[in-house]
This record gives C-alpha cells, structure tokens and sequence, in this order.
C-alpha cells in the first residue's frame, strides 16, 4: 500500500500512510500531568470551561445512569466539557454493554457450569463472551481517552480545592 501511496502521491503520502502512532493526548490532560509545553501547544486550540453536558433525550435508562456517573465523575476531574457528550456517550453505552455481557455470561455458567458450549465436533464460546471482551475494549480506550485507567490516573495531578463550588457542580447537587 505504501509503495502505491508513493508511486501516485509522493514520499509525504507514503510517510502518512505509514505512520499512525498513538492519538494525541488531550491537553487538558497533559496539563495535569505536568507534560504540557507551551512550544508544543496549539494557540488556536479551543479552550473549553469544565461541564457535564445534558444527556441526550430518549437514554435508556441503564445508558442514562452510566452516563450520568461516569460525567460525575470527569466533571469532578475537570477534564470534561460540552464538546464531549458524543465520547461519554460511547463511554456509557460501552459500559452498559459491558455489564449486560457480563450478566447474561453469568446466568449461562449457572446454568451450564461453562463459558462454554459444543457446537457439532467444536467447541465455541458463549456469544457473550465476544460481546463482553468487544465492549471491553470500547469501554477501555474511552477510559484512556480521558485519563481514568489506574495508569493514566497515576500519570495526573489533581488540582488543589479551592473551597469554592462551581456553578455546575452546586446546579448538579441540587438536582441529584
């Protein structure tokens, strides 16, 4: 693919072809982390003030709940904004799939004793099982976009209290 890239665009497309690596870190995270350099940051970079954004209408209600504490929980590490509710959105629903997973996994072991089940000569896993590890993974890399894996938390500073509640946090306690 690279050698096609480079024979019909040049080595720049090539390069670019090539080369993924990992995604940007959000700066908000690097500034906590203490990694943020101001030669490398980007001026024009939105700038956006710490909030939960409204849950979209219709949520289920596991969805709704799971949403709701993982925003909490962002907004107390100040590293969510408006702009994020499609990302917790995937976040929760992630999650949500995740424990149904895990649930119905559950019931199928205490009824079969296994994870497993004989299909003709082979045997093959619950299909749970793949619906589990597959939210697994999704629920994972949201964690790690915002910094909630133990590995990225040990990696942010968290910011001194200053006593003081923002609005929102004061607007949340009311209504929950």
């Amino acid at each position: 693919m690279a050698a096609s890239a480079e024979a019909s665009e040049g080595p720049a497309a090539a390069r670019k072809a090539i080369a993924m690596g990992r995604p940007r870190k959000p700066t908000a995270i690097k500034e906590r982390q203490g990694t943020l350099q101001a030669c490398r940051t980007n001026k024009s970079e939105p700038n956006l003030p710490p909030s939960l954004p409204a849950p979209p209408k219709g949520l289920d209600a596991d969805v709704h709940a799971a949403y709701m504490a993982h925003g909490r929980r962002l907004l107390d590490m100040r590293v969510l904004t408006k702009s994020d509710a499609g990302s917790l959105l995937a976040m929760a629903q992630a999650y949500v799939d995740w424990q149904s997973a895990l649930r119905e996994l559950a019931k199928f072991v205490a009824e079969t004793g296994s994870a497993y089940y004989e299909s003709g000569e082979t045997i093959k896993a619950h299909p749970a099982t793949v619906v589990r590890n597959e939210a697994d993974k999704r629920y994972r890399n949201w964690a790690q976009s915002f910094g909630m894996t133990p590995s990225d938390r040990s990696k942010v500073s968290a910011i001194e209290d200053t006593g003081q509640k923002s609005a929102m946090a004061e607007l949340l306690e009311m209504t929950g």
